[in-house]
């Protein structure tokens, strides 16, 4: 499931002593907090006059093995940051090469087609690695904790997590937390149920985590959250955060379905309340955090206002 940031502190010499390990020679000369997540956090590093990406996963030492496992799964066919060296020791931490991309919400609006149609063709990449079940991985992909086949995990989490008393009920509220909860079990069937298999899903795919230009395309980043799921949550994630990039929801089908990737015709319905799990998920803690709210709640109440009309809303908007 989706990320929320904090950060982990680090110093001058322990970044240069960890990097130490891939580059053996030269030294470390500057360095910047590029994100943190609640896994990990990331730095821009100033090595002999060239820039690299260390990441730390410091709550969660299998996570590094996940995504190192991930991005060997991948690297030749879906188009992502070259992972240098990983290692565990003294904390869980890779190096990656730089891409020079600007984020999608810096990418100019005369180029939303070009960009949707990648994000289309990219994630019908991503889902085209299917599993035998579905679930969250463990070392090498393997499936730790199964999604059982007819159950409908995202529905069920939304529904164990959205309880009187719980973070997220304190601040939704009681009206809006029942009116949440009938929403969803009004339209449960909107949400996936497990088949025969999952496909491999990103998890995190918002903004922050994708960069894009002209001439070099989409790079996808931060897959320490992928799993064997259900496709349509990535589409959830993406459409959550369309006022922040420029979207043409038609060119991102277009990507999707050239790309061999297949959508039902409500596929927006479906994944703007599947979504509701990240949101439910981001709310439920004690940290106090009034903008990143506002836009969840925000995002819970579009879907609900707008629910049968909610493409060609999205797509005037």
């Amino acid at each position: 499931m989706e990320k929320a940031c904090q950060y982990l502190n680090f110093s001058h010499a322990e970044i240069e002593k960890v990097c130490q390990q891939y580059f053996l020679n030269g030294r470390l000369q500057k360095f910047e907090i590029l994100s943190g997540g609640a896994v990990n956090t990331t730095f821009k590093i100033y090595w002999d006059n060239d820039w690299y990406v260390l990441r730390f996963y410091v709550r969660d030492k299998n996570l590094a093995s996940i995504e190192e496992s991930v991005y060997r799964l991948v690297q030749n066919t879906v188009p992502i940051p070259e992972m240098l060296f990983a290692s565990f020791e003294p904390y869980p931490f890779a190096i990656f090469r730089f891409c020079r991309q600007p984020h999608i919400y810096d990418v100019n609006k005369k180029y939303s087609q070009r960009l949707s149609y990648d994000l289309g063709a990219v994630l019908a990449k991503i889902h085209s690695f299917c599993f035998p079940s579905a679930g969250l991985f463990g070392k090498h992909l393997t499936i730790t904790t199964l999604f059982e086949k007819g159950s409908s995990p995202y529905f069920e989490y939304c529904l164990k997590h959205l309880t009187p008393g719980s973070h997220v009920w304190n601040h939704l509220g009681e009206a809006q937390s029942k009116q949440v909860i009938h929403f969803i079990e009004k339209h449960k069937d909107y949400f996936p149920t497990i088949r025969n298999r999952g496909c491999l899903v990103h998890s995190d795919f918002k903004p922050v985590n994708l960069l894009w230009d002209e001439k070099l395309g989409l790079t996808v980043l931060d897959w320490e959250f992928a799993h064997s799921g259900d496709k349509i949550i990535d589409f959830g994630i993406l459409l959550r955060h369309y006022q922040d990039f420029p979207l043409d929801i038609s060119y991102l089908e277009k990507g999707y379905k050239d790309n061999g990737g297949q959508l039902v015709v409500d596929w927006v319905q479906r994944a703007r309340i599947t979504d509701f799990i990240n949101i439910i998920q981001l709310l439920n803690t004690s940290l106090v955090q009034p903008q990143l709210f506002q836009s969840l709640i925000s995002s819970l109440n579009f879907t609900i206002l707008n629910w049968n009309e909610l493409r060609p809303v999205l797509e005037e908007s």
